[in-house]
């Protein structure tokens, strides 16, 4: 949890770097969950909604207009955390059960906080944020993934 990733990009609203697969297939209005390792557990770290995509295959680029962030303890997930990697939810709902996860995040406001993209989470300090936002702009000039977004799967962490 004390890595902050490339993708989804909290600070620019956009998910372009990791599961290109998944990616080119996800309509608008999917609910997104960004699963990490916290203590060789799978969390759900944050959660968004598509709101807008460009491009198409591998290439796609997906956008969001806000996203929660667990500033507090993070919701768990069942089971063995590298089963998340690209997990959809029927297959969630027939391994685990029909409970809403959604519900459960973006209710637990002792837990998650929802944010405008752009918005530095509480939880994240200022030097730690600066330096993500930094990096990933810099990558994302570079490789400019915005219109190649392919090209950056060997960043996905």
């Amino acid at each position: 949890m004390e890595e902050h990733p490339l993708d989804p990009g909290w600070e620019v609203g956009q998910y372009c770097i990791c599961h290109k697969d998944v990616r080119a297939g996800i309509e608008l209005g999917t609910r997104i969950f960004d699963v990490a390792v916290k203590d060789e557990k799978a969390v759900i770290r944050s959660a968004f909604i598509i709101s807008g995509a460009k491009g198409e295959g591998k290439s796609r680029v997906l956008y969001f207009n806000d996203f929660y962030f667990a500033d507090g303890e993070p919701v768990e997930l069942q089971g063995f955390y590298i089963q998340y990697r690209q997990m959809k939810v029927n297959t969630w709902v027939k391994k685990y059960g029909s409970y809403s996860l959604w519900d459960k995040v973006t209710k637990a406001t002792e837990q998650y906080v929802n944010y405008k993209k752009g918005q530095k989470p509480i939880s994240i300090d200022k030097d730690s944020w600066d330096k993500m936002v930094a990096r990933a702009s810099k990558i994302r000039k570079e490789k400019d993934y915005a219109g190649n977004s392919s090209s950056c799967r060997s960043e996905c962490k």
